[in-house]
């Protein structure tokens, strides 16, 4: 009995000597023994794989790596897109010369026999292009673009030949560009038309091709300039110019095709079905006199507004001008 109750205490005492946490990781290392034991071992993928699997996947690994390695590519960096937007590309057409006869009595039959049987237009022949009427039936003489300089002295000749008898006009291809971030007062125009013959190179403009000009914000102006189409692309190409100490920008004034016999901007003349207001004021829209001698209220016969037919502020217009920047 003495012995047995020795034994007890010394198990007890080991008890509380061991910490609780001892015994649990006892017990669970014990119980996945006794598990391990039960349940047998699940096979792996590479044992459940025949030879034949096995045989492929190399073979597969071995083509991969008896392939050429493809050549890397040097990726381009994309262009910065410009602000400026571009519009048509401007097509130069020829000169034309009309003539619009004043006596109702003689043919324009006769009047190109006049201008053929004259000596000083008998090389005249080589430098027409075509030869047609207009839509008022006025003779109209396309000249070769070859013959761009020959076309001022053709028109004086022609004029000179048939001086009582028909009006000679000369018709060149004319563009509109717009110089935008002028500043008044400092930048003038002789900076402006040196800056087009510099840096265009170009013929230098002269002061009848301002046609006029706009202020804008901040103290700068618009300043609206025709030009010959040859010379009017070149200035568009640069997009900008250096006017003295100032940047401006250079864009071309596009402006909706209208009918000059009803003043509409969805037809042309040719084919014109409205009333005929080739006789009216185009300021008021009153008949008997003319836009340059008239002192009455602005009124446009389009939409009634207080402005005159053909304005920037018609409703009209502005829906013309925004079907084509569409």
């Amino acid at each position: 009995m003495s012995e047995y109750k020795t034994k007890s205490n010394i198990t007890l005492v080991q008890q509380r000597e061991t910490p609780l946490t001892a015994k649990r990781d006892a017990t669970s290392v014990s119980a996945k023994r006794t598990r391990s034991k039960m349940s047998p071992k699940k096979p792996t993928e590479e044992a459940t794989k025949s030879p034949d699997t096995k045989k492929r996947k190399s073979d597969a690994v071995a083509e991969r790596l008896n392939q050429p390695v493809e050549e890397w590519t040097k990726v381009q960096p994309k262009k910065k897109a410009s602000n400026i937007k571009k519009g048509k590309s401007i097509r130069p057409r020829a000169d034309a010369i009309i003539i619009e006869k004043m006596e109702k009595e003689m043919s324009y039959a006769e009047i190109l026999r006049t201008v053929k049987s004259n000596e000083q237009l008998k090389n005249l022949g080589n430098k027409v292009k075509t030869l047609r009427r207009t839509q008022k039936g006025d003779l109209l003489i396309e000249l070769k673009k070859s013959e761009k300089a020959a076309a001022n002295e053709c028109c004086a000749a022609i004029e000179k030949v048939l001086e009582n008898v028909a009006k000679v006009n000369l018709r060149s291809h004319n563009v509109t560009i717009q110089c935008r971030g002028l500043i008044k007062d400092l930048n003038t125009d002789d900076e402006l038309f040196d800056a087009i013959e510099m840096q265009a190179k170009v013929k230098r403009p002269d002061k009848c091709t301002i046609k006029s000009r706009r202020k804008t914000y901040g103290g700068t102006e618009s300043t609206y300039l025709m030009l010959p189409a040859e010379d009017a692309k070149k200035v568009l190409a640069r997009g900008h110019l250096i006017v003295g100490w100032t940047r401006c920008q250079v864009t071309e004034v596009t402006t909706p095709q209208r009918c000059f016999r009803c003043w509409a901007y969805d037809h042309l003349a040719l084919k014109c079905k409205g009333p005929d207001r080739t006789n009216i004021c185009r300021r008021c829209g009153n008949e008997g006199h003319r836009a340059a001698n008239c002192n009455d209220a602005e009124k446009c016969v389009l939409c009634e507004g207080a402005h005159t037919a053909g304005s920037g502020k018609c409703p009209r217009y502005k829906e013309a001008l925004q079907k084509i920047k569409a």
